[in-house]
């Protein structure tokens, strides 16, 4: 047991370190409340699950790539990672997976990593067409 806490992380290392001193004095304690504090019932995830999870607007692709990668994790089908790739390219938006096809991407670290430079492109492109209106609207002196 003493070993536990340096498994967690995040939310579980944050619940583990707030339990009062000495509340818990088995391993059974110990697993009895951790399930109590985070088994949500849908353990297991099926394919259409994973097909089913969206990016939700203004979500980082951080964020989306937590979701889905903890979704994964309990989804007990093996998927070559290829696979894997093409379900989570699903879920983004229209603008990321037009800028994302013909693009090889081999694993999800790599799609992260495209998605957050398509946004960059995107940001500066905006920001571009901004400063290009501001330029037109404003009268020649």
């Amino acid at each position: 047991m003493k070993f536990f806490s340096s498994l967690l992380t995040k939310n579980a290392f944050t619940w583990f370190s707030n339990l009062r001193l000495n509340s818990i004095t088995t391993w059974a304690q110990l697993e009895t409340a951790f399930h109590a504090q985070f088994y949500r019932g849908e353990m297991n995830v099926a394919i259409t699950d994973l097909v089913a999870l969206k990016c939700e607007d203004g979500e980082t692709i951080d964020d989306y790539m937590f979701r889905f990668k903890n979704a994964r994790s309990r989804c007990y089908v093996s998927l070559p990672e290829s696979e894997v790739v093409k379900i989570a390219v699903m879920g983004l938006g229209f603008y990321i997976r037009r800028k994302l096809l013909n693009v090889h991407i081999p694993n999800l670290a790599h799609l992260a990593e495209r998605v957050r430079q398509v946004e960059i492109l995107r940001k500066e492109k905006e920001k571009y067409k901004n400063d290009e209106r501001r330029l037109k609207s404003k009268p020649f002196s």
